[in-house]
């Protein structure tokens, strides 16, 4: 599939945010994205499943700058994405969730890679992790999964709101698994496999991932991972158990990739300079 450039057709980029009871946090996380460079050629959508916390009126501060905005009642976060990408215009999609924030200088750099390579279908970033204070914690460059590799290493290298996707193709499989609640990001990284698409890893970081206690997928930063989580995610890679033999194979198997690429070691020293310091203040400078 040949995409056009940036010349050819608006928006570039449609970003879904969706929310439920997140009063604290949206804002940042609007702001994040309509603040950036490039948010011109993109268009922002906002789906609240019907929050009684004040949300709604935040929204309405970003109405000029919204596409397309509802607070109704759905079934949960693959619910709510599925509904804000059927309102999508964009050649590509990407989502933020309402606790979490679009790093400075992300959609230039996305929109300048498909404005030079109008084929590419599927960009990924990096992830940085940091607390409700806005004080990094730790990185994690990311890494490209190679056509030959993808089938065992688990997607969970791909971070969800650091993937810029086809919205074609996101049709083309039939969007997001509403039954699942954790893992319907690396469910849907799998049907992108099947469906033959190319991933392109750019070495810079796109998603600030907010670690807190009321984040469903923090879980393993309190007390380690979910059952409900564990239970979606032996389906997902077609566990018939979830075995502490199987779950050390899984882990051996990414740490061997991240070796091979290099992810690691960025991923150390990354996260020795940015500790501790505050989110913006060190984004603005290192991915201008």
């Amino acid at each position: 599939m040949r995409l056009k450039t940036k010349k050819d057709v608006w928006p570039i980029i449609s970003i879904v945010i969706a929310n439920y009871n997140y009063v604290g946090s949206l804002g940042t996380a609007i702001k994040s994205v309509v603040e950036q460079e490039g948010f011109s050629q993109c268009e922002l959508i906002v789906v609240d499943g019907g929050s009684t916390d004040g949300s709604v009126d935040i929204i309405k501060q970003f109405a000029d700058k919204i596409a397309w905005w509802v607070s109704e009642r759905d079934h949960g976060q693959s619910d709510a994405f599925n509904k804000g990408f059927a309102h999508a215009k964009g050649l590509l999609g990407c989502w933020v969730n309402a606790d979490d924030v679009l790093l400075p200088g992300t959609l230039k750099s996305v929109i300048d890679q498909v404005s030079t390579n109008p084929d590419v279908e599927w960009i990924t970033g990096g992830t940085v992790y940091f607390n409700n204070e806005l004080n990094i914690i730790r990185a994690r460059i990311g890494t490209g999964i190679t056509d030959c590799m993808h089938k065992w290493v688990d997607p969970t290298v791909i971070g969800g709101p650091s993937s810029f996707f086809s919205l074609t193709r996101l049709r083309n499989v039939g969007g997001f698994n509403e039954a699942l609640r954790f893992t319907m990001d690396c469910d849907l990284w799998n049907k992108f496999f099947a469906a033959g698409m190319h991933l392109v890893h750019q070495k810079r970081y796109f998603w600030g991932f907010r670690i807190h206690e009321g984040s469903k997928t923090s879980h393993a930063y309190f007390g380690g991972k979910a059952p409900a989580f564990l239970e979606e995610d032996s389906k997902i890679f077609r566990r018939k158990t979830y075995s502490r033999l199987g779950q050390f194979v899984r882990i051996l198997r990414l740490k061997m990739y991240k070796l091979i690429t290099g992810a690691v070691w960025r991923s150390l020293i990354d996260s020795r300079r940015f500790q501790g310091r505050n989110l913006f203040s060190v984004f603005s400078i290192v991915q201008e």
